[in-house]
């Protein structure tokens, strides 16, 4: 059947009918077109906008949190390329003084050093290690720390290493 055929066929459908059927059949039409219509594109629509409402916190959440792991990334690789000063027994013994702590003994390896503590505070050690990964980039590849009776003393022994040294 070609198109002409088609609206013949139509035209003759539609002119078969009485008014009142025709009214009742456009009305079924329209009807059928707006359910169409709505359920096509509203609908789906109206449940990604509803969809996005609930995610759009979450999504706004995600991006402030990247943002700041970036700036603390920029902020780490910045301070990962500036200059450290070369691991010394003279550095190691300053570091030990800013934190109230003397040590017993301490051993230059090489690139290494070993440091050994006497009834020393630990939660003072603790600081001390700490602020030698953070300020000095130095490392502790062994550690040997035994408790003493008094509390928050111990006898410790250390081996540091300089970072870049083992790589």
């Amino acid at each position: 059947m070609n198109t002409n055929q088609l609206r013949d066929a139509l035209r003759n459908f539609w002119s078969a009918r009485e008014v009142r059927e025709q009214r009742m059949l456009l009305a079924a039409a329209c009807v059928i077109a707006v359910a169409l219509l709505y359920l096509l594109l509203i609908a789906p629509a109206l449940s990604a906008r509803q969809k996005l409402t609930k995610t759009l916190p979450q999504l706004r959440e995600q991006t402030a949190l990247m943002q700041a792991l970036t700036s603390q990334a920029t902020a780490l690789q910045a301070s990962n390329n500036a200059p450290v000063a070369a691991m010394s027994s003279a550095s190691i013994e300053a570091s030990l003084q800013a934190q109230q702590l003397k040590a017993r003994n301490i051993t230059m390896l090489g690139a290494s050093a070993q440091v050994q503590l006497d009834a020393a505070s630990f939660a003072q050690t603790l600081a001390w290690l700490t602020s030698l990964q953070s300020g000095a980039r130095i490392t502790v590849i062994a550690a040997k720390i035994t408790p003493l009776a008094n509390p928050d003393q111990v006898d410790a022994s250390f081996t540091l290493q300089a970072a870049g040294a083992g790589e």
